[in-house]
This record gives C-alpha cells, sequence and structure tokens, in this order.
C-alpha cells in the first residue's frame, strides 16, 4: 500500500482511457498488469465454487493496482 501510494502521488489525475505502450519496460508492465488481473478473475471464480483465502484476491487486486501506478511512470 505504501508503494502504491507513493508512485500515486506522482500521477496525474485520471481524465481518460490510457492505451500501453511508450517503451518496452512500460509495455512488459503492462502485460504484466493483465496476467495478475486475469489471475484475479480466475481466482475469484473459484472462490464461487469453493472456499478460498480471501487474502489471495485482494493480494492480486493490489499486485495490479502497484504495476498499474509503476507503468505510469515509466
Amino acid at each position: 500500500e505504501k508503494k502504491i501510494d507513493k508512485y500515486n502521488s506522482k500521477l496525474s489525475p485520471l481524465n481518460s482511457f490510457i492505451l500501453p505502450g511508450g517503451s518496452e519496460a512500460s509495455s512488459m508492465l503492462h502485460i504484466s498488469r493483465t496476467v495478475a488481473r486475469r489471475a484475479e478473475t480466475d481466482v475469484s471464480l473459484l472462490a464461487t465454487q469453493e472456499e478460498i483465502n480471501n487474502q489471495a484476491l485482494i493480494y492480486l487486486n493490489r499486485l495490479s493496482d502497484l504495476l498499474f501506478r509503476i507503468e505510469g511512470q515509466v
């Protein structure tokens, strides 16, 4: 959370949809964020079928948010 706050404080408010790109690092972060979001979706679906540790969903959500904030700095 502290890292997210750190990166978030350096970003301007979002006023439009963000397209990935700009650098190789930015593209890699975007792909990583996409994988984290997909994992979050899959774990969420799994949670409808069986009991899971809810911390896994929270972690994946915060991870994808952190990757988004870092991507905005690259």
